[in-house]
């Protein structure tokens, strides 16, 4: 055998026993090998080999260094920790490079008041069901009023699943039209983005500029993420039945897209941000003695 390899092999057998901890406590049992005296588990062992093997003889009675209970839990205790701190790291990216707008983050699930609760029943089993979606390449489009929580309920999905450390874009057409409007590696690195990311949310579709610019660059956000096989949801204040009928053929070839990829979600309901208002503005009333 190659004095090389035994002195790879006794170099690590080395490494190992200077690294292992060690405590006034231990002691060697009637083999000779050496044990915790603190779990009383074996720190040390004699390798198990046949008479054959090319190694028997260097090492037939060589103890070699293993991590007793103790030192396996210590062990254990810092790769769970390392582990946690690596995923609260990307969830933190995530985060900070997915969520476009601060409002956006106010939206989750435990802020929900279940005044719709089927479709907020709807949007956890979506986002408890992820995988599943993902796979399948099955995306959301919520069609209602201004104010009824559209955009509430894909920030809940959204934000959802970057707590599950999955990298999601939650941004809108406008935003996403500048960005496409810089130099082209910005362009590319934009589309990419779109492409990669595992849940696309864009909000407020339909607000947009209505100029043929404008519809070209969405098309090419659109049928970038299409290509891509990855969900999508979309929020819109534009009605399921004319976006199905659309007869625009510079509409229709993104409604079909969307809608090939989207489950419509109605949300419908008195709008929420009127209700607020109202609150608000009775509070001030009372507070300021106006009423």
């Amino acid at each position: 055998m190659n004095n090389a390899v035994f002195n790879v092999i006794d170099n690590t057998i080395m490494k190992a026993r200077n690294n292992a901890d060690s405590c006034a406590e231990d002691y060697k049992n009637s083999d000779g090998l050496l044990v915790c005296g603190k779990c009383h588990t074996l720190r040390e062992i004699f390798l198990s080999l046949d008479k054959t093997n090319v190694f028997y003889e260097r090492y037939k009675n060589h103890p070699v260094p293993v991590p007793c209970r103790c030192r396996k839990e210590k062990i254990d205790a810092e790769k769970m920790r390392l582990k946690q701190s690596e995923m609260e790291m990307r969830i933190n990216r995530f985060r900070k490079e997915g969520i476009t707008d601060k409002n956006y983050l106010k939206y989750t699930f435990s802020q929900d008041d279940n005044k719709n609760p089927n479709i907020s029943k709807a949007c956890r089993k979506y986002a408890d069901n992820f995988s599943e979606m993902y796979n399948l390449g099955k995306g959301l489009v919520f069609c209602g009023q201004i104010g009824t929580g559209k955009t509430f309920y894909a920030g809940c999905i959204a934000n959802e699943l970057i707590s599950q450390a999955r990298s999601v874009l939650m941004t809108n057409i406008p935003r996403l039209i500048t960005q496409l409007g810089n130099s082209q590696e910005a362009k590319n690195c934009v589309l990419n983005e779109i492409s990669h990311v595992s849940l696309l949310v864009i909000d407020d579709l339909g607000v947009e500029r209505d100029t043929p610019y404008s519809l070209e660059k969405i098309y090419e956000i659109i049928d970038t993420r299409y290509r891509s096989g990855k969900p999508l949801i979309i929020t819109t204040n534009l009605k399921y039945k004319d976006m199905k009928t659309e007869g625009n053929t510079s509409y229709k070839r993104i409604y079909d897209r969307i809608l090939q990829m989207c489950h419509p979600i109605p949300v419908l309901g008195e709008s929420r941000r009127s209700e607020e208002s109202q609150k608000s503005t009775e509070f001030m009333n009372d507070f300021l003695g106006l009423n």
